[in-house]
């Protein structure tokens, strides 16, 4: 049988069956699935919006998906591209999208999109080097440029490779690195002189395994040093250390194993956590990390369990949770949100009937989380109405409000009229935004407060016998 754990820093709190969500330094806690009874997810990295909202990318029956996520963590929309994986996005100031990744299975190239607020297609690029390639990270650049990172093959030879195009997607420079046989990059992090860290794994053809290696380049991706770590290990992610060097996670004869590396690549220290594979680590704001994992623990029998953890700024374990179900769970990917709290994102093969499905767990900083107990098709809506706080909070002069219809409630499934209406602190109506039947699921309105005075104002959704009022600022 699976349990779930939480394992604070010396302290052991026992077993979680249910925990009801409450709020703790204003971090609400949730948890969703996101599944369909034909179709396959697999999720690969969790991306926080400027709007308090979340973009999931990975994998649905063999496209690439893009899933764009409310502060609750209802799905608020979808894209695919087709014959695609998706590795990562970025949110440009615009609210467009730069997604990378890789095409495939017939052809394997590296992959570079944009798209506008709307999710529609803006460009579309392909990449090939050698045989085949394919991007498995990528950022913008302080100058608008893009750079992505992966593995290109001829033949049976394997190397890193680094792509760097402008804001177009047009190609600045193609660069691979690597002397063996096989080299893969998996992850890569900017550095404090303007230059890379790559991380993933070279073949040790003497004694026929993989050994952990880094390559660093300089801003244009010229080649400046590679490091292999002589033990049977991959490395998954990295991030910048409070050291000056870097942390890289990833896996060492099947346990979780952490390396720090100084700026210089030579290995400072190591750990091993459990059994299991570290595949993501970011720095957060208390100087410490989360890291994202999966792996056999103690207890949880012949399945994988999905493991999120928390380190501090000495790289010290502070508090772990085993995610599990009654099947195949796999951490990959946890990052911090503005309020403190964690995500944490995955892949379950745990609820029967469903295919493989993404889950999405918000955590509070001390690693508390609700836990999901039971799963049924298309339940990614709210159980009641939901009116969440505008963003940005204050705001000069417009800003977006977000509110959700449940699909329970009198006349659900036909909808709700709705009426969203601002007042001004005396209690006089300013604007009307929103007066008519909506059918049940997430939305978005603007307010454009460029005719108002700076000063508080109120915005309350009505509709049947359900009221909420918030508080916003407008300042001039």
């Amino acid at each position: 049988m699976k349990r779930n754990l939480v394992i604070p820093y010396g302290h052991f709190l026992g077993f979680f069956l249910f925990i009801t969500p409450i709020l703790i330094n204003g971090q609400n806690k949730w948890s969703q699935v996101y599944k369909s009874d034909e179709s396959n997810y697999s999720a690969i990295r969790i991306i926080e919006s400027g709007n308090s909202e979340f973009y999931i990318c990975g994998q649905k029956d063999g496209s690439g998906l893009i899933l764009k996520i409310s502060s609750e963590g209802y799905i608020i929309s979808e894209k695919l591209l087709d014959s695609s994986s998706i590795v990562t996005i970025v949110e440009l100031e615009d609210k467009s999208l730069i997604a990378f990744g890789f095409t495939w299975p017939r052809e394997l190239f590296g992959r570079i999109t944009k798209l506008d607020s709307s999710l529609n297609i803006v460009w579309d690029y392909t990449y090939q080097i050698g045989y085949a390639c394919s991007i498995r990270d990528g950022k913008v650049l302080d100058n608008g440029n893009l750079i992505a990172v992966g593995s290109t093959t001829q033949g049976d030879n394997y190397d890193f490779w680094m792509l760097i195009t402008d804001q177009n997607g047009k190609t600045i420079s193609s660069n691979t690195y690597g002397d063996k046989r096989t080299e893969q990059c998996y992850s890569f992090v900017s550095t404090i002189d303007g230059g890379f860290v790559l991380v993933g794994k070279s073949k040790n053809e003497e004694y026929n395994f993989h050994v952990i290696t880094a390559v660093k380049t300089n801003e244009q991706g010229v080649f400046e040093w590679i490091r292999r770590y002589n033990f049977d290990g991959v490395g998954y992610g990295i991030t910048n250390s409070n050291n000056g060097g870097y942390l890289i996670a990833g896996v060492k004869t099947r346990n979780v194993y952490f390396l720090e590396i100084n700026s210089k690549g030579d290995s400072i220290s190591s750990s091993v956590l459990m059994r299991g594979y570290g595949k993501s680590i970011r720095k957060i704001s208390d100087s410490g990390y989360v890291v994202s994992a999966y792996g056999s623990v103690w207890g949880s029998g012949t399945y994988s369990d999905a493991i999120e953890i928390k380190l501090d700024k000495f790289g010290n374990l502070v508090w772990q949770n085993t995610i599990g179900w009654e099947g195949d769970d796999f951490g990959s990917d946890a990052t911090q949100l503005m309020d403190g709290s964690i995500l944490f994102l995955g892949t379950t093969r745990s609820f029967w009937p469903y295919s493989n499905c993404i889950f999405l767990i918000k955590s509070d900083s001390l690693g508390n989380y609700e836990r999901i107990t039971d799963v049924k098709l298309n339940d990614n809506f709210h159980i009641d109405f939901k009116l969440s706080q505008n963003y940005p909070n204050p705001f000069n002069p417009t800003t977006v409000i977000n509110y959700q219809i449940p699909n329970s409630h009198p006349g659900g499934a036909e909808g709700a009229f709705v009426q969203l209406k601002v007042y001004d602190i005396l209690g006089k109506e300013v604007e009307t935004l929103l007066n008519q039947k909506q059918n049940p699921g997430y939305y978005q309105v603007e307010f454009d407060g460029s005719n108002l005075s700076s000063g508080v104002y109120f915005y309350k959704l009505s509709s049947n016998n359900y009221t909420e009022t918030k508080k916003m600022v407008l300042l001039r």
